[in-house]
């Protein structure tokens, strides 16, 4: 985004000197140093400091950058004083209280006591966002997740969190399931230190600057949240132009869908008749006052259940214990958060082994299904293009009655239609769910086969281009 590039540009011309003048009158950073060295020297004596371990001057090779003669290449450590604050019981914080608790990320809640009264820039020290910058104000309480930034000399906190922040502490982080930083490493990064009148001049500068940037930030992302609205909105009115029989024309020579569904009804019979499908009970016919909107006369209005075989998976006592899959093997076994719009994917894919896969008594998919998620994730579906498995009881398997039916399932499955049968059958519970026998009643506008081709077709034209088109404008 343009407002964090200005912002990051902003900070880099602060600490270097150059979004402010320098002025004689000043004074230099190195009378700076040698008073704060003085005051911590006194707070020593006075016991109320720790001796801190001398730091080594910064070398030439460690100056990243130029900046103006009256300031000093120092360490954090020799400018600062940084401890994190102490433990907390989580039983003791509340939303509410007289004193905000700081923790790996800022606020995190109140207490009833302090243990820090005054002005401090605080550094995340735990967690994702560690290294984070927050300002505390007047009393309050720092975990051990949040560290204390104590100034000196005058030195202007404001100036510090600043600085703080454009020094990306989270780079010192250590690369662990929970990252970290060291108060002792990060004392030893390098600080660009002006004199305090210039430390002031670089606040009242950036309290102008920032707060624009942030109006910029903010209509960017306004921007961008339109941007997706539009292409959201253009991809969803394609696919109700071609649910419709807009977006196509419609030939004589097509047939016509009641001898497609005249055809599927034949294969299903057959299936019945063969031992290879249960006997299904009858769906309603489609009243015409349920008819969502106009299609073509070569075109019916039916359900999806006469289409597809619903399959659930096997909830008897076969289902597998998710203690009892694999991390690898031939039979994949997939949840809601195994699959995108784009097929099965790998990350995080649990296993049945063959026994496992044997033993189940439904659910099991094959190439050219359809997997929809009938729990949580409505909607949500993917086709198999390659290989067979089993899916987990947040899904339901749509597989054609006659092979070449299923050209339009996917345009269906992302229609504003299949979003509004969603809405009109979902139980409304904080675990949003269908029954596979409420799904086989949505209701589905049928085309001719040859019609479904050509929407197909022209699908896989329009489409892509829209996604270009999107991408290209983010």
């Amino acid at each position: 985004m343009i407002a964090e590039k200005l912002r990051a540009a902003i900070l880099q011309a602060a600490i270097s000197g150059k979004l402010t003048e320098q002025r004689p009158d000043d004074g230099t950073a190195a009378d700076l140093l040698s008073r704060i060295a003085e005051e911590k020297a006194a707070l020593v004596k006075a016991g109320k400091l720790k001796k801190p371990k001398p730091l080594p001057p910064v070398t030439e090779d460690e100056q990243p950058f130029e900046i103006p003669d009256n300031w000093e290449w120092t360490r954090l450590g020799t400018v600062f004083t940084m401890q994190a604050g102490k433990n907390l019981p989580t039983g003791l914080i509340r939303s509410e209280g007289p004193f905000a608790v700081y923790g790996g990320n800022g606020i995190r809640g109140y207490v009833d006591h302090f243990n820090r009264d005054g002005h401090f820039p605080i550094i995340g020290r735990q967690g994702a966002l560690c290294g984070n910058i927050n300002i505390a104000h007047g009393r309050f309480y720092a975990t051990e997740h949040a560290v204390v930034v104590e100034t000196y000399s005058d030195t202007s906190y404001k100036w510090a969190a600043q600085f703080l922040e454009a020094a990306n502490l989270n780079q010192y982080a250590t690369a662990t399931a929970q990252p970290g930083i060291s108060v002792a490493k990060i004392g030893t990064a390098t600080l660009p230190l002006p004199p305090v009148a210039e430390q002031e001049r670089i606040v009242a500068k950036l309290d102008k600057l920032m707060p624009l940037i942030d109006q910029l930030a903010e209509l960017e992302r306004e921007r961008e949240d339109l941007d997706r609205a539009f292409f959201t909105a253009l991809e969803a009115a394609i696919l109700q132009a071609a649910i419709s029989g807009q977006l196509t024309d419609q030939r004589p020579d097509d047939g016509t869908a009641a001898d497609l569904l005249a055809r599927i009804t034949k294969e299903k019979t057959a299936l019945i008749k063969a031992g290879k499908l249960k006997k299904l009970k009858p769906l309603p016919p489609v009243a015409v006052n349920e008819q969502p909107f106009d299609i073509p006369g070569s075109w019916v209005w039916t359900r999806l259940g006469e289409l597809f075989q619903l399959i659930n998976g096997d909830r008897g006592k076969n289902y597998p214990a998710k203690s009892k899959l694999h991390s690898a093997g031939s039979y994949p076994f997939v949840s809601a958060s195994n699959f995108d719009r784009n097929g099965l994917v790998a990350e995080g894919m649990l296993y049945l082994d063959a026994e496992q896969f044997d033993k189940l008594g439904s659910g099991k998919f094959e190439n050219d299904d359809y997997l929809v998620c009938i729990r949580g994730s409505l909607g949500k579906y993917c086709c198999i293009r390659d290989g067979v498995g089993a899916i987990a009881s947040s899904l339901v398997i749509l597989r054609a009655f006659i092979s070449d039916s299923n050209q339009l399932l996917a345009v269906y499955l992302g229609s504003p239609l299949m979003e509004a049968e969603i809405d009109n059958y979902d139980n409304g519970t904080a675990q949003r769910n269908l029954s596979a026998g409420n799904f086989a009643r949505f209701l589905m506008p049928l085309p001719p086969l040859a019609e479904q081709e050509r929407i197909a077709a022209k699908l896989d034209a329009v489409l892509p281009l829209v996604r270009q088109l999107q991408e290209a404008s983010a």
